[in-house]
């Protein structure tokens, strides 16, 4: 049982690092794209807070 559970521990640690390694490659291929969207997203909180905190001052 100890030995089953040693090799589990190191297929997940294996897993981990291909679904790592994985993703990077993916987000060096989407780069521009997420940047794109980040920045998208990034604006429209800004403009939420703006408006919440335009509200918040009105009377």
């Amino acid at each position: 049982m100890k030995k089953f559970y040693k090799m589990s521990i190191r297929i997940m640690i294996m897993g981990v690092i291909l679904v790592v390694i994985l993703s990077h490659f993916v987000t060096v291929s989407e780069s521009q794209r997420k940047d794109q969207i980040v920045r998208q997203s990034v604006s429209h909180m800004n403009k939420l807070l703006v408006e919440v905190t335009e509200n918040g001052r009105k009377p």
